[in-house]
């Protein structure tokens, strides 16, 4: 049996915490009940106990469960992790049948006379048996720490045990990410492994020893799983990538504050700015023209000894340096270009430095992370976290210098990524470095300090020169000309003036001097040569171009505009089946999975590369990042530059004429992949690394599967959408390939969480790409596919990214097309029981909503249209009352949009009370449980909180909304408000009417408490006229007689 990563540590844990609360609970007990004290502190204890063996059975009911799904047999033969398990059930029986007991104890606070006297007598009559109670407690508690010690140490006799095997993945993980507890970890698993003798049930020495360190063992788990959820995959792809700066360059930055620029004299004072306490805006900014080398300085610097040697003058003696980088990339991944991945990678290296501030900072995050999987990060959660480690609130002693490159290629508007690294740069222990081109925006926000920016195209002459003669050094016919011909220097010089301090420029022109040498090239030849290039780097790409061979011309465009339709780069393979996929594409179909060997791999990969640096004159290189899984998918083909692509956009145009009128570029595409697919080697491993380190191996090498599946899926919508394919052959050739009856690769590969959703059949893939057609031809033949493996398939069409109109209109046309086949909003998510897709889909848009509209930018019609979506989904039967519990709350979703956002621009608040308006219009109840209380009384202590402050642009209309929708009406409020302007400020419980006195302007206020008045007057009992029945005839002379005789 197989549990996934930390469920046998999380059962184990819960039972060592369950068992020393339980212990420190008697003995609290004993002392209370033989000590001299009045009934009164009896009757606290007993209150407050209950409660709190509760939320550890809770807890310990939490433990249980995850081991209950994460189990994949029960038909095997128990071994400890089951026995360990029923263990943690007998505990939790245990508690629940102790808190019966104290509850039976308890007095009841609102007693009073005679009845409270009662319950003080029956309870000296039952004293007798409290402490008999906590007797049995005791002993049944000992017999389950001795089996639970027992079943520790067999677990650590047996090195393949589940409990044995996530320490040493725990071990191997921490190693891997180097956080810093790799020392910490290696003592504890020694001390654990020592208990493996213990043999018997009275080891007092050993047991209190062995439960401590499994408790340190589970919040180094803790704080590993929370690292671990701030990673991606493509982190430190970016920063591998850029070169490393030439030799004898850029050291100048460090030799003197008062070295200066060539042209305008400006002083280059890093120095100074690392060394010294900032000015409140602590920022310093590198620019310089496109190609002039900001990302390789900045890879310089953020590496450089000097640069941490000049840091530790500006922290103080006690405190800590943390610092961590991040490089914008507009070719890469969402994370690669987006608030988040900077977010992420800035908090990943702080707390892989200092985790020990995990639990403070993430106390949510850190109550969940044994129990759950860790739900993603959110921007505001993000900018929260980081504004609370760098502020200096917390225990953490430390200053920070974060070095962060390219902020022109963020993938949203300046002003977005400026906001918060000003935030940022504004705290006394933070220095940003940062470098983008020369845009308005990041002039005004950070060039206005001449001594805390630097242009880097003006000061680097010495470098270019340095460059230039190292590599024409380097090149042996070159040597020899400069020994008969002296005149070979003037090139260096020319080549110098020429490029303007821009080193892309230099790059290109020494490589083509280098060719001319080659070819025998004299000296005037060379320089007519450096005469006729262009000096701006676009024209210089132009000509390039222009001299590619004519025989390879087309193949040259081919292949400039693959790399164009790339969403991020594609390996070599994938260019080396361009030939057959343009020749016989329905042959590629067709064919059975071959894996190659590592000698076709090779071959092919060789031949394709010389063919790509022929073709398109070194536009296009490539790119080896080693620490990919295979040497398949690790060669990889990309821009020389950024400035690259942004020419081959504009040039796109010519690029198609040149290409041939029958080059289709996603159909090529989608065979390509496929081919490179099917000969996709099998994973081989020696398999004498730590378990931890193949398993990782295993996933890595079927996500790189995973991506070839979602890039063949996406090829295929383009290419229906480009040129009228119909997407089902390649489609029903990939499935073939993935499904393993072609000799394929398991459908495993296709598992991937590219969008934080994990996928499991190639249908849910086609649900995110928009097969409408394909995907409803599907559900008609097989209808049982709508219920998916893992998640329901509509679960899928609702977690398309919402990141424009477009894709928000996707969402509901999928939706649409899912319900019309017979999808259910309220379906349950597989073994998920207290999720639903309406629910889930809830909490991402409730988790997401300021992420994606954190201010005024033009976002007014994606709002518009996502709130036509959810108002679809609420009138196709969405339950308005979902609830969703990461612990034993269940407080209503909708709840979370009265919760204020005071940075929040008008139109996401107007946003907000929309939404909250569909879903009261709905059905939804104001007062439903949430946090506590309910949504009406947490939306009216939000509000008491801050009146004094600008208010919420829309509490009058939310107040409004829930008073006609049936909000309680005899609600009061703590708070220290003034309901009106003649009374001093009171602290006390304040009635509805006081609020809105206090809260709002005269004219505002008198309106609502017009409605107050007319919810009042519809909840009294309306009187009933009296009605005199007749009194019958009968009835009647009996009353006169009886009259008479009176």
């Amino acid at each position: 049996m197989v549990l996934d990563p930390f469920s046998a540590l999380s059962i184990a844990t819960g039972v060592v915490q369950f068992l020393d609360f339980g212990k420190s609970l008697v003995t609290e007990g004993y002392n209370l009940y033989r000590s001299a004290d009045g009934s009164s502190t009896k009757h606290t204890y007993l209150t407050n106990v209950a409660e709190r063996l509760r939320s550890e059975a809770d807890r310990l009911e939490q433990s249980i469960r995850v081991g209950e799904r994460r189990y994949e047999s029960e038909d095997e033969e128990l071994g400890d992790e089951e026995v360990m398990q029923e263990l943690a059930a007998s505990c939790q029986k245990t508690a629940q049948e102790f808190i019966t007991t104290m509850e039976d104890l308890k007095l009841d606070p609102e007693a009073s006379g005679f009845a409270k006297g009662a319950q003080t007598l029956r309870q000296v009559l039952r004293s007798v048996k409290k402490e008999r109670h906590l007797d049995n407690f005791e002993r049944q508690l000992d017999v389950y720490r001795s089996e639970l010690t027992l079943r520790l140490a067999s677990n650590f006799r047996n090195r393949n045990s589940n409990l044995q095997v996530e320490i040493r993945n725990l071990r191997h993980a921490i190693e891997t990410d180097k956080i810093n507890r790799e020392q910490r970890i290696g003592q504890l698993i020694e001390e654990m492994n020592k208990t493996r003798s213990i043999d018997r049930t009275n080891d007092t020495q050993n047991q209190p020893k062995l439960h401590v360190h499994l408790n340190e063992v589970a919040e180094l788990a803790r704080e590993q799983r929370i690292i671990a959820s701030l990673h991606y995959r493509t982190m430190h792809v970016r920063h591998d990538e850029i070169q490393e700066a030439h030799a004898k360059t850029f050291n100048w930055l460090f030799e003197t504050p008062s070295a200066v620029a060539e042209e305008d004299k400006q002083p280059v004072k890093f120095v100074d700015w690392l060394q010294c306490a900032g000015d409140g805006k602590d920022t310093y900014w590198i620019t310089g023209k496109a190609g002039s080398g900001k990302s390789t300085i900045m890879k310089f610097l953020s590496t450089h000894p000097q640069t941490f040697a000049v840091l530790h003058k500006w922290i103080q003696g006690s405190e800590r340096l943390i610092t961590a980088g991040y490089y914008f990339w507009h070719a890469g991944t969402v994370l690669q270009k987006s608030q988040e991945g900077l977010m992420q990678s800035l908090l990943y290296e702080i707390f892989r430095q200092c985790p020990e501030n995990i639990a403070t900072i993430c106390r949510e995050r850190w109550e969940l992370s044994l129990l759950t999987d860790q739900y993603q990060w959110t921007r505001r959660e993000l900018l929260d976290t980081l504004l609370k480690l760098c502020s200096g609130g917390t225990m953490l002693s430390a200053k920070f210098c974060f070095f962060v490159d390219g902020l022109d290629e963020y993938s949203g508007r300046p002003l977005d990524i400026i906001e918060p690294l000003q935030k940022l740069a504004c705290l006394p222990n933070v220095k940003i470095c940062l470098s983008s081109r020369p845009w308005p925006a990041f002039e005004t926000a950070f060039g206005s300090v001449e001594a805390h920016r630097l242009d880097l195209h003006k000061l680097t002459r010495d470098d270019i020169i340095s460059y230039v003669e190292s590599e024409l050094k380097n090149n042996e016919r070159y040597c020899q000309a400069e020994t008969h011909d002296p005149t070979y220097k003037i090139l260096i010089e020319k080549v110098t003036d020429k490029a303007k301090g821009v080193f892309l420029w230099v790059f290109l022109v020494v490589r083509s001097l280098l060719e001319g040498f080659e070819n025998g090239d004299d000296t005037s030849f060379l320089l007519q040569r450096l005469d006729e290039l262009p000096e701006e780097l676009e024209d210089l790409f132009k000509r390039m171009l222009d001299n590619v061979d004519k025989r390879y011309e087309a193949k040259s465009a081919q292949i400039l505009l693959m790399a164009l339709a790339a969403r991020g780069t594609f390996s070599v393979m994938t260019y080396a089946f361009l030939d057959e996929a343009l020749s016989d594409p329905e042959k590629i179909r067709q064919r059975d999975a071959s894996p190659f060997k590592e000698a076709q791999v090779a071959y092919r990969q060789g031949q394709t590369i010389r063919q790509i640096a022929t073709t398109t004159k070194g536009l296009l290189e490539v790119s080896d990042s080693g620490n990919a899984i295979s040497s398949y998918s690790r060669v990889r083909i990309d821009f020389l530059h950024r400035t690259v692509k942004d020419f081959l956009v504009e040039f796109q145009h010519d690029l198609v004429k040149r290409a041939g009128a029958k080059f289709q570029v996603y159909v090529a595409l989608e065979h390509a992949l496929l081919a490179e697919l099917k000969h996709m080697p099998p994973f081989t491993h020696p398999f004498t690394a730590q378990s931890a380190s193949v398993a990782e191996k295993i996933l890595g090498y079927d996500r790189i599967a995973a991506d070839l599946v979602h890039a063949i899926v996406y090829n295929a919508a383009q290419a229906e959408k480009a040129n009228g394919q119909n997407p089902r052959d390649i489609l029903a050739a990939l499935h073939a390939t993935t499904s393993g009856s072609r000799g394929g690769r398991a459908e495993l590969a296709i598992s991937n969480l590219r969008f934080g959703v994990p996928f499991s059949r190639l249908l849910d893939i086609c649900v995110q790409y928009e097969h409408y057609t394909y995907v409803e031809q599907e559900i008609k033949r097989q209808p049982d596919l709508l219920h998916g493996m893992n998640r329901p398939l509509l679960c899928h069409a609702l977690h398309i990214p919402m990141v424009s109109v477009k894709s928000v209109m996707v969402r509901m046309e999928m939706a649409k097309l899912l319900q019309k086949q017979g999808a259910d909003l309220n379906e349950k998510l597989g073994m998920n029981q207290d999720k639903t897709v309406w629910s889930d889909f809830v909490g991402d848009v409730i988790e997401q909503d300021q992420a994606r509209f954190p201010d005024d930018r033009d976002s007014d019609d994606l709002m518009t249209h996502y709130l036509e979506l959810l108002r679809y989904l609420l009138h196709s039967g969405a339950d308005p009352m979902v609830s969703q519990s990461r612990l034993k709350e269940q407080p209503v979703l909708y709840g979370r949009w009265v919760i204020p956002l005071p940075e929040a621009s008008a139109s996401l608040q107007r946003f907000r009370f929309d939404v909250l308006r569909s879903f009261i219009e709905a059905g939804a109840d104001p007062n439903a449980l949430y946090s506590d209380s309910t949504v009406w009384i947490h939306f009216l202590e939000h509000l008491v909180l801050a009146h004094e402050k600008p208010r919420q642009y829309f509490d009058f209309d939310i107040v409004q909304l829930f008073l006609v929708s049936g909000a309680a009406l005899d609600v009061r409020i703590k708070a220290h408000i003034s309901i009106s302007k003649d009374r001093p400020k009171e602290y006390g419980s304040h009635a509805l009417h006081g609020i809105i006195q206090a809260c709002f302007p005269k004219d505002q206020a008198t309106r609502l408490e017009e409605i107050l008045k007319q919810q009042k007057a519809k909840l009294k009992p309306q009187p009933q006229p009296t009605r005199i029945k007749p009194v019958p005839h009968s009835q009647l002379r009996l009353f006169r007689r009886f009259w008479k005789v009176s």
